[in-house]
């Protein structure tokens, strides 16, 4: 887990204590330890990747893209001068 989700796990568990009633007082840290692990689990199976890989990986795409479109294009000139030749 990255260092920069911690503070936002620690605001979600703030948020859901300061939403419990005053009776779960005596547990309240109990309490956060429990709701930021269960947040930190859930975050690790989400199989989450940092912003830059993701923009990595769309650079990737867009270069297959294109280069898919160009040779789709080479193909269709091909397939054009195949059938404009006269068989011998």
């Amino acid at each position: 887990m990255q260092n920069n989700q911690q503070p936002f796990l620690n605001r979600l568990a703030e948020k859901l204590l300061n939403t419990a009633p005053e009776s779960f007082s005596t547990t309240r840290e109990e309490l956060h330890q429990w709701v930021k692990a269960a947040a930190q689990d859930a975050l690790l199976k989400m199989d989450l990747l940092p912003r830059d890989e993701f923009d990595a990986q769309v650079r990737v795409l867009h270069r297959l893209q294109q280069k898919v479109t160009e040779l789709e294009a080479q193909l269709k000139e091909l397939e054009q001068a195949e059938n404009s030749s006269p068989e011998v």
